[in-house]
């Protein structure tokens, strides 16, 4: 089982792993790095809807983008990601073998690296994939990426012999994987909260379960998704009746 996640915005730099790897795309990344390096501090602002603070320390650190990246610049991705999905594994507990089997049974989706192994060295960034940032070669950064990513998840479910993709990223960032192309089941994981019959999907309480289920996954060492069953988190538990081969539902009932 291959295991999909979103990045996130808040990153964290200082980190380090005595094994860490580069990511698989730079090239592609640093063309989009060049491009970005030519925007001013107001232009990034407009591009990416961010107050004119934010958007002066995005220009920045394009400005200080290195390539080949200078190992003191980086942390690797799954140390350097902080957000609510991040908040919810464990890597401050996590020991060699933990880290290992991340790298061979987990990827992170990223609007500005394509796709990322956990301890692929990352600089600090901000670029979403849903971004209306125009390339050479697409409109967009999914028409950027799309062949390149999935040609990555096809040539690790076939070297590590996965039998399924995992998928715990948003909506947002799986759009970017032609899943026709995809030589194995892609199974999708809801988190959604019932009130008088009704399922909601409450975002935060979502995304902090998605990254409980991934830290479940690695500690556990666990390798089909059949295994999840018995995953719970803060109200959230397996609902049989709604899951199918290719959807898991987790349902939290809230007080009527």
């Amino acid at each position: 089982m291959l295991v999909l996640l979103s990045p996130s915005k808040t990153q964290e730099t200082g980190h380090e792993h005595p094994a860490p790897s580069m990511p698989q795309l730079l090239g592609k990344t640093e063309k989009l790095v060049e491009k970005l390096r030519r925007l001013d501090s107001e232009e990034i602002g407009r591009l990416m809807a961010i107050s004119e603070k934010l958007a002066q320390t995005t220009s920045c650190r394009y400005r200080r983008f290195r390539f080949p990246p200078r190992i003191e610049d980086c942390s690797p991705a799954l140390l350097a990601f902080r957000g609510d999905v991040f908040s919810e594994i464990n890597v401050d507990t996590y020991s060699n073998r933990d880290f290992d089997f991340a790298q061979r049974h987990l990827r992170i989706l990223s609007g500005l690296y394509g796709i990322l192994r956990p301890l692929d060295l990352i600089q600090p960034y901000r670029l979403e994939m849903a971004g209306k940032f125009r390339t050479a070669e697409g409109c967009n950064l999914y028409q950027y990426w799309r062949d390149d990513v999935t040609a990555a998840l096809t040539t690790v479910l076939a070297e590590e012999n996965h039998s399924e993709l995992l998928n715990l990223a948003s909506a947002e960032y799986c759009k970017v994987i032609d899943r026709s192309l995809i030589p194995a089941p892609l199974v999708d994981v809801f988190f959604q909260q019932r009130k008088n019959d009704t399922l909601r999907t409450v975002a935060i309480h979502a995304k902090k379960a998605r990254g409980a289920l991934c830290n479940h996954i690695i500690s556990n060492r666990l390798e089909d998704s059949s295994d999840l069953g018995d995953f719970h988190y803060q109200g959230y538990f397996f609902d049989e009746q709604l899951s199918s081969d290719t959807e898991l539902f987790y349902i939290k009932d809230e007080p009527g």
